[in-house]
């Protein structure tokens, strides 16, 4: 027979409220809420310091992508629980990305579950890597086009030059499925980050995802860069004169890939006359864009460099996102950290001569007449 005397207690799970003992109070409640705000008045040096060593941006830029994004991955609080703020959200993610830190390192410094900071991540990338990349990357088109090409003509005095192209390896651990595509000549898993560049390094297009079995030229023999180039959909500019040769815009790129009147590389060899050291000469200075813009990317997003991530479909959205928000900060002209590049030398290889090595000639006779 039951006691009918017992009763049994109704429990609802709840979250812990904020900063309750210290149970909810991690890293952005207690630094940068905390610590970092009581410090700005003091030293706004320092407290601008520290939001472009922990974000890879200033607290404007954070706020910018904060109130225009925000709604995306916003969650809403129930009387069963209160959510984590999208600041906080958006915090994460971004740590995630600059550091590549563990979800076990997340958990521990924001103080959330490891399921959590990992949920976390994911959504918050899921969520902005399609509306974030569609405001912020787009091949330039029209009076744009002629701005990128002035730009690149006043750096080396290469005219019709419509931007830099290049690839990068993003280091991941071996997939468990087809892990032996990801194998790439550097002795790691990766995958292949396919980009052109403007003028001023940021990203116009970005293809993001091939294995790194393949190299930068297979990449671009199959993009949609190099359909639409070809097409006269993209670089749909006039003609222009050099001696008795119509030069159309170009793009540029390192040996690896092949010369056509779309893409324009350096002449292969030692013994090169006055014209052709003059035309590699203004290549390489315009080609550097690119390998700056890189070289930028990896010192504010460490996990472009080397991520402990084994899922190239999310590694692939992850670093598109790097990309975009790359051309945000560089386009509010605001800081990032530098670190040291190791870029393999493609081997140069002779090329014979076609309408686009007359194209090259033409060019680098009217650089040689410039000097």
């Amino acid at each position: 027979m039951l006691n009918e005397n017992i009763s049994v207690e109704r429990r609802l799970w709840t979250a812990h409220p904020e900063n309750e003992l210290g149970l909810a109070a991690g890293f952005w409640e207690k630094e940068v809420l905390g610590t970092w705000e009581n410090t700005k008045q003091k030293s706004k040096r320092w407290w601008k310091a520290a939001w472009i060593a922990n974000f890879r941006m200033e607290q404007r830029t954070f706020c910018f992508i904060l109130q225009r994004y925000g709604h995306l991955f916003e969650m809403q609080s129930t009387h069963l629980r209160r959510t984590i703020p999208s600041s906080k959200r958006l915090a994460i993610a971004l740590y995630y990305l600059c550091h590549s830190e563990t979800y076990n390192e997340l958990a521990a410094l924001f103080h959330v579950g490891v399921s959590t900071a990992s949920c976390i991540v994911h959504d918050v990338v899921e969520a902005l890597v399609g509306e974030v990349t569609r405001d912020s990357i787009s091949f330039p088109q029209g009076n744009q086009l002629s701005k990128v090409m002035r730009g690149f003509e006043q750096l080396s005095n290469l005219p019709m030059c419509g931007g830099a192209v290049d690839g990068t390896f993003v280091r991941i651990v071996k997939p468990e499925i087809h892990g032996d595509t990801y194998w790439c000549y550097k002795q790691h898993s990766a995958i292949i980050v396919f980009a052109c560049v403007d003028h001023q390094g940021c990203f116009t297009f970005v293809d993001v995802g091939t294995p790194g079995k393949l190299g930068d030229a297979a990449v671009y023999n199959k993009s949609e860069l190099k359909t639409k180039v070809e097409q006269g959909i993209w670089l749909n500019r006039a003609v222009w004169r050099a001696g008795n040769k119509y030069i159309r815009p170009f793009l540029i790129g390192d040996s690896a890939f092949t010369l056509s009147p779309y893409l324009m590389k350096i002449h292969a060899g030692d013994n090169l006359t006055p014209q052709q050291s003059s035309f590699n000469f203004a290549q390489i200075r315009a080609r550097r864009i690119v390998e700056c813009a890189f070289g930028r990317l990896k010192g504010r997003f460490t996990v472009v460099s080397h991520s402990n991530s084994n899922d190239p479909t999310f590694m692939s959205k992850a670093v598109l996102l790097c990309c975009s928000l790359h051309n945000i900060i560089e386009r509010r002209k605001r800081g990032y950290l530098p670190i040291v590049q190791d870029y393999a030398p493609h081997p140069l290889v002779p090329m014979q001569h076609s309408p686009a090595g007359q194209m090259r000639d033409a060019l680098g006779t009217y650089l040689r007449n410039l000097n």
